[in-house]
């Protein structure tokens, strides 16, 4: 029904219809993906995106999910990030393929394979790298055991870090419904031993979330290429 109120342009309708839908069926994937398109579609597309990566937080998408995550990229101008989430839905079902939109994307059939290949040159530049896959290093999230009651002090950090990233997280149809959208970060910054990892490692035990540390020194490679790859 909501695809017949979009084809008659009564993109207001089909919003009330399926968000409708999507309270008597709270993890219907399909409606989430019907109601992020006509979000989209309606011009809200941070409402959309806000349910598409809570798709993909949940592990709930689709290579057509992740289609539309791409359309909603480029809609706001991240072109590079939608090629990217484009090529990584096709290579997870290629039937899920737009050609008219691949082509908006300057993607082909021909070269919808070549994600990962870092050696093809990119906007005239060639990216060298002689790494292999067994150099990869194998770096393992762990589940945070801290939160905030583990953390003395920084309370108006702690506010900010509610608002900004744990409430979002924990109350994602709360901010779709307003047009929010979730994600993001906060920069912190000071001296060693300040407390910027704990802070984080707390922040990640608050949504139950699993904690990656990484260094600069586990980034950064005096091999042209090795630095990108990690």
């Amino acid at each position: 029904m909501s695809d017949v109120l979009l084809q008659v342009g009564r993109a207001g309708e089909a919003l009330e219809v399926l968000r409708e839908a999507l309270q008597l069926a709270p993890n219907d994937s399909d409606i989430k993906l019907s109601l992020a398109r006509t979000y989209r579609l309606n011009g809200k597309t941070s409402a959309a995106m806000v349910i598409l990566e809570e798709m993909i937080r949940l592990d709930e998408a689709s290579a057509a999910a992740r289609v539309e995550r791409a359309r909603g990229l480029f809609a706001e101008g991240a072109v590079e990030d939608a090629v990217r989430e484009y090529r990584r839905a096709l290579d997870e079902d290629p039937d899920a393929a737009d050609q008219e939109f691949g082509e908006r994307l300057g993607i082909t059939s021909s070269d919808a394979d070549d994600l990962d290949d870092l050696d093809r040159p990119i906007d005239g530049r060639q990216r060298i790298s002689d790494a292999g896959a067994d150099d990869a290093v194998d770096i393992a999230p762990t589940r945070s055991d801290i939160d905030f009651g583990d953390v003395g002090g920084m309370a108006d950090l702690k506010r900010d870090i509610q608002r900004k990233i744990i409430q979002p997280l924990k109350h994602p149809e709360l901010y779709a419904a307003y047009g929010k959208k979730i994600g993001g970060g906060i920069l912190l910054y000071g001296p060693p031993g300040c407390g910027k990892t704990h802070i984080a490692r707390a922040t990640a035990g608050e949504i139950d979330a699993n904690f990656l540390s990484i260094g600069i020194h586990e980034v950064l490679d005096m091999w042209v290429g090795r630095s990108e790859r990690n």
